[in-house]
């Protein structure tokens, strides 16, 4: 059986007769996953920035709020990854991807600094040297 709308609402708002056609299908195989509905051509790409910026200002300047609680847990319970929280002081991270070459040869020259160190008189470790 067809899905029939008001000739003046599929003329004005083809996009939502549409969407709310595939979610009314008949057939319950048809009908589209949250995922789908997500990627679908009918759902916007992403929110501007104007937007997103106004949604976190409003959030932050509301600390009492669940929203800002939620805000918060999200944010503080990411954990990092070993890579970048080890290589964090090496500023690795922050100039490019991580790259394991680089910081083996960041390792080297440590190592090598500090037995020029050692050979010349001065006792420092590989860290301060």
């Amino acid at each position: 059986e067809e899905i029939i709308f008001p000739s003046e609402f599929e003329d004005r708002k083809m996009k939502e007769a549409s969407v709310i056609r595939w979610l009314l299908s008949h057939n319950p195989y048809d009908r589209p996953l949250s995922e789908e509905l997500l990627h679908s051509e009918y759902m916007p790409l992403n929110m501007e920035d104007s937007q997103l910026h106004e949604v976190l200002v409003h959030t932050l300047s509301s600390p009492n709020t669940s929203r800002y609680r939620d805000m918060m847990d999200a944010l503080f319970s990411q954990q990092p990854s070993a890579a970048l929280d080890y290589t964090y002081d090496m500023q690795f991270h922050q100039k490019t991807a991580f790259s394991t070459l680089q910081a083996r040869l960041q390792q080297t020259v440590r190592e090598r600094l500090a037995m020029l160190c050692v050979r010349h008189g001065l006792d420092i470790s590989v860290e301060t040297c």
